[in-house]
């Protein structure tokens, strides 16, 4: 299936071969950020705070979550929990399955993108430029001050981090030590950004350019 979500808070699945709809769900707030789907649990979040959670087989509303303040991003699933940042520096974990809060931490900043993971711990940037890497509690692990507010959510390789900034800006983070090992200035915002599984980032820039940075983990540098 193929699932969309709309500013008027309309949820469709759609049969990916056909197109038609298998099932849809009137939300009660606007849908402005990404779905996220783990098994057949389907999360949206509206800019409002309200989160939902829809079974993926026929679109049943499973559980509803008021959260306090406005969400511009999307949620993230990691280890049966969903991670919510909010516009006034929260960091919300919630249960996947009651939907109930389980954690909450502040760090002080508004939050445009999500939250990243490596499987081992949570990373997350706030529009002070201040990166953050955080353990599936939220409790802080350490941080790094950079210039900027993200412009994309952060990309993670096997040894290092990719920070793009709306000031045109990339970082380059190690993992291991969350030093700076690259750092340069772009000529346009960056508008999107994704890297594949051979660690290679491709970032798609205004006026419609698309950057190429190949890792130093396959023999070159970025």
């Amino acid at each position: 299936m193929v699932i969309h979500a709309t500013l008027k808070g309309k949820i469709f699945a759609l049969n990916k071969i056909n197109g038609e709809v298998v099932w849809k769900y009137q939300n009660s707030k606007p849908i402005e950020s990404d779905l996220a789907l783990h098994d057949n649990i389907l999360i949206a979040c509206s800019r409002d705070g309200l989160t939902t959670a829809l079974n993926v087989d026929d679109g049943g509303a499973l559980w509803r979550q008021e959260l306090p303040d406005h969400i511009y991003t999307s949620p993230l699933i990691a280890n049966d929990c969903i991670f919510i940042p909010d516009m006034k520096g929260n960091v919300f974990k919630l249960d996947l399955n009651k939907g109930t809060v389980l954690e909450k931490n502040s760090f002080n900043s508004p939050f445009y993108q999500p939250l990243s993971t490596d499987g081992n711990q949570l990373f997350i940037m706030g529009s002070d430029g201040k990166l953050w890497g955080l353990d599936f509690n939220l409790r802080p692990l350490w941080s790094v001050s950079l210039k900027g507010a993200p412009a994309t959510q952060i990309l993670i390789t096997k040894n290092h981090l990719l920070i793009t900034t709306y000031q045109k800006k990339i970082y380059l983070i190690d993992k291991q030590n969350h030093e700076i090992v690259q750092e340069f200035t772009l000529k346009h915002r960056p508008a999107a950004a994704v890297v594949d599984e051979n660690g290679i980032v491709f970032i798609a820039m205004e006026y419609d350019s698309v950057l190429r940075l190949e890792s130093s983990e396959s023999g070159e540098k970025p």
